[in-house]
């Protein structure tokens, strides 16, 4: 116990962490991004909603986009557009302002897919001839080519931990699931079956991969370990199920579904479970993502000495990292046989780790050195809407030391 709680008061941290495309990105649930035609002969548009199907919202405006792709913090979508008359990799923020072009080629450029920091997007472009797997950074910057092979690669997915992209590629005579190294080395085949298997997504952990297949006659989603064992049937219905999206905290997974005459965004639980309708629509609703929100983790804490020499007052000391903008507030609980205090601090998220210091003070007995119970809850806001976006708390046994 003391070893563990030196370790914890030398490196105290509370870290926000922020996990994903293709919703792979651990975190707590927010929303589901996805494509919709809201009517017959509409534009495809951008919508976000959330997961109990309220809230229905465009977000990318009037623009032929479809596509979506949150970032792994959750801040930002990637999607695909026409608006150019040409298929090209466009990002916005979360609300769908600051709409920026990130690719500008003759061919199509489509499905981004960000890796797990972040600061790239893999997609697919049919530039150079043919459908392959680039890679850019999330700026548009530094457009790179990973595949090289005359059959059709798409769909990628990045895994959690960044080591390996997921892609289908049908270089084998029909579609099946690969992965590869983020450099296009080591491609493996996951899957070898006779029908279609396409549109892999990562569970947020990593250990399994979700997709669509058409190997017993229609299409149904599928689960299989990361390393293609344990091939397993999700969903049976003789309408088509596609494009499945793990939910951040990796208990459901979101799909598209014709079952009721058109398309439209399903849930289900991850073992395939409670399958529900989540939106209704007289257009096409697919390609859902499900934003991954930060969530707190870890929390640890210093004590700074006690300044009274009656042990009346002092300061609790840590870092937090949050997403850049977002609100932060920590609240703290000081206790130790009869004495107790109370106290908050309150800041802007850097985006890197940054110290944090509370103030509490105590009107009744003060504290003594020794060791004393700390409680402290953090929570992170978006500044706009005053929304909490993650929490942790966390009570640890910390010494307390007072200067005379």
């Amino acid at each position: 116990m003391r070893a563990a709680l030196a370790a914890l008061v030398a490196g105290s941290t509370l870290a926000l962490a922020t996990g994903p495309a293709g919703a792979a990105f651990p975190g707590e649930n927010g929303k589901i991004a996805f494509s919709t035609f809201q009517s017959v002969g509409a534009n495809s548009q951008i919508y976000t909603i959330e997961p109990d199907g309220t809230g229905e919202t465009n977000v990318s405006g009037a623009g032929f986009d479809s596509s979506p792709a949150w970032s792994p913090d959750g801040t930002r979508i990637a999607f695909d557009s026409f608006r150019d008359f040409d298929f090209e990799i466009y990002v916005m923020d979360a609300d769908g302002s600051n709409q920026t072009r990130l690719t500008t080629s003759p061919g199509t450029d489509a499905e981004a897919a960000w890796s797990p920091d972040g600061t790239q997007i893999a997609f697919r472009s049919e530039r150079d001839g043919n459908s392959e797997i680039y890679v850019m950074d999330a700026d548009g910057s530094n457009q790179t080519r990973i595949t090289d092979d005359p059959a059709r690669d798409a769909r990628p997915s990045w895994s959690p931990d960044g080591t390996q992209i997921a892609f289908q590629s049908d270089r084998d005579g029909d579609f099946e699931i690969y992965v590869m190294a983020p450099d296009g080395s080591g491609v493996t085949a996951l899957t070898d079956d006779p029908g279609t298997d396409a549109n892999p997504a990562w569970s947020p952990d990593g250990t399994q991969l979700v997709f669509n297949s058409d190997r017993d006659g229609d299409h149904d989603i599928y689960v299989m370990a990361a390393d293609g064992s344990g091939v397993t049937p999700l969903t049976d219905d003789p309408a088509a199920d596609s494009n499945p999206a793990w939910s951040p905290d990796g208990t459901q997974i979101a799909f598209t579904s014709n079952r009721d005459a058109n398309n439209e965004i399903y849930v289900m639980d991850a073992d395939g479970s409670n399958q529900t309708r989540l939106t209704d629509d007289p257009g096409s609703d697919s390609n859902a993502d499900w934003q991954p929100l930060p969530v707190a983790t870890g929390p640890g804490v210093d004590v700074e000495p006690v300044v009274a020499g009656d042990g009346s007052r002092g300061q609790v000391r840590g870092t937090i990292t949050c997403a850049a903008g977002s609100l932060f507030l920590i609240e703290l609980e000081l206790t130790q046989g009869p004495a107790a205090a109370r106290g908050r601090a309150r800041g802007t998220c850097t985006g890197s780790p940054q110290a944090f210091a509370v103030g509490f003070a105590t009107s009744g007995d003060g504290f003594e050195a020794g060791p004393a119970e700390a409680c402290i809850t953090a929570r992170t806001g978006d500044p706009g809407s005053r929304t909490v976006t993650g929490s942790a708390s966390t009570c640890e046994t910390v010494e307390v030391s007072t200067a005379r």
